[in-house]
Order: structure tokens, then C-alpha cells, then sequence
């Protein structure tokens, strides 16, 4: 993950330092200058990805749905939020409706410890589209709506540890990323 931000930010300063040397007498006719918002990211109208040379960009916010509904409803990022080891458990991140069109390069959760920064595990997130391959129990609130899902055993990995989830969503070399610090704690079943 470090290596794909670092490689982000070399390839985002290597294009803005190239695009600021183009001069607006140097469009083409079809072109228009745009101002540089280096935090925002340009997009076409739909679906909404940004079109540019630079190969990543960030795309609209994704977000985690901060509950659990397996094995028992449980909100994430709560000091009392506790799994057991041996448990199964569906983690979902909310996607824009523009987005879930596409189907991702890259769609990962990231499981991590808090205590070391380590990553534990990294699980392919699965589309909404997909969720009755797998034996999910989509919560009430998400029915309608566009997310991505991974379904996760806390194995011994996890044990006496706090748990924090990220994900990476990349299309067509644009990207999101969802974090949720300090999301949960497993203990020895």
C-alpha cells in the first residue's frame, strides 16, 4: 500500500510539473484551460472518473457503513465494539452509484493492527451485484444503495488486538480509499 502512495505522489508531481509548463496559447482548439485544483479531482460528466494523463487520481468518496450485522449487530468504531476469534463477519464500503458501473482493477479492505500500524490481511472486496454468491445478510439500510463487501474470518491473527479497516477502490487508474480507525477489538472465543 506505502508503495502504491509513493508511487502516486511521484507520478502526480511528475504531471503537474509537466502540465505547468503548457501554455494556454498551446491548447489545441478543443481543449479548455482548467484551473488546478490539486486536491480535487477533474471528472466527466458520467460516469464519474476523471479524465487525465496522470495515472492516479482520486475518485468520489467511498465510505465504510459503520455497523456489522453478522454474527450480531455491532456499530464499528465504538471503544465497546468487541469480536470474538472463530468469528465470521461482513465489512461494507459505500461506493457512488456513478462508480458501481465499472468494475474495479483493484477493490481491497485491509485489515490492520493498531497497536503496530501492521497489516493483518488483505481481502478482495466483492460488488453489491455479487451478493447473493456468498450467504450475506445485507443490512435494511444498504438495500438500494452501492457498496462493496468482504466477508472475514478473525482468526487467531487477530486475538488481543484493535483492528482498524481501510479500503482501495481503483478504476481505470482513479481511485478511493475509505478508512475506519480504531473500528473494533478481538478477543479469545
Amino acid at each position: 500500500m506505502k508503495k502504491l502512495f509513493h508511487l502516486g505522489i511521484i507520478a502526480l508531481f511528475a504531471f503537474t510539473v509537466s502540465s505547468c509548463s503548457k501554455s494556454a496559447t498551446n491548447l489545441a482548439p478543443n481543449e479548455q484551460q482548467v484551473p488546478d485544483n490539486s486536491s480535487k479531482a477533474k471528472v466527466a460528466s458520467s460516469p464519474k472518473v476523471a479524465h487525465q494523463t496522470s495515472p492516479f487520481f482520486q475518485l468520489e468518496d467511498s465510505k465504510f457503513y459503520p455497523f456489522i450485522n453478522e454474527p450480531y449487530d455491532m456499530p464499528l468504531g465504538d471503544a465497546g465494539s468487541v469480536m470474538g476469534t472463530g468469528e465470521y463477519t461482513f465489512f461494507y464500503v459505500l461506493i457512488s452509484p456513478d462508480i458501481s458501473i465499472l468494475t474495479p482493477d483493484v477493490a481491497t479492505l485491509t485489515t490492520t493492527d493498531v497497536a503496530t500500524g501492521a497489516p493483518i490481511q488483505t481481502y478482495n472486496l466483492i460488488s453489491y451485484k455479487d451478493a447473493g454468491s456468498v450467504d450475506a445478510k445485507i443490512p435494511e439500510e444498504l438495500i438500494g444503495t452501492t457498496f462493496m463487501f468482504a466477508y472475514v474470518l478473525m482468526d487467531d491473527r487477530y486475538t488481543d488486538k484493535m483492528i482498524s479497516l481501510s479500503s482501495y477502490i481503483e478504476i481505470n487508474g482513479a481511485f478511493t480509499i475509505a478508512q475506519l480507525p480504531r473500528a473494533f477489538s478481538v478477543v479469545q472465543n
